[in-house]
């Protein structure tokens, strides 16, 4: 973070400085995690402050396809740590599926991405099909 700082006052023959301007500071992620859970995806992440973050984005790519797809948007709330559990994966055996998490700030937004390869049980992919079927 850049501070330019600029003289204010004089008190007592000290000069007293204030930041004049500050630059918009990048985030600081403490952990950002993928855990398989059956068939579905956990993402788990923290970050150190949400102060100037809007919202968090994620976004899910499989290995064969060559553009992402917006899944979930995260408004902030009152903690640091945050996760979404993604139960929208269908027939993924064997495959690497790829997330972004986007951290959207005024005019910025910052993006980091995990990989996680997904291989779900027989059991666990018929109850996938079984859950896909009653979505609305």
């Amino acid at each position: 973070m850049r501070v330019r700082l600029a003289f204010v006052s004089m008190l007592w023959g000290l000069a007293c400085l204030l930041p004049a301007t500050v630059q918009a500071q990048s985030v600081l992620l403490n952990y950002y995690n993928l855990t398989a859970d059956g068939s579905d995806v956990l993402l788990e992440w923290e970050v150190q402050d949400t102060r100037g973050i809007t919202e968090f984005q994620i976004f899910r790519r499989m290995n064969n396809e060559s553009s992402g797809v917006h899944v979930a948007t995260i408004p902030i709330s009152s903690g640091s740590a945050y996760s979404y559990l993604d139960d929208d994966i269908f027939k993924t055996d064997g495959q690497v599926i790829h997330y972004e998490l986007h951290i959207v700030m005024p005019g910025k937004t910052e993006t980091y991405e995990r990989s996680l390869s997904h291989n779900p049980t027989s059991i666990q992919r018929t109850w996938g099909s079984i859950k896909s079927m009653f979505r609305y």
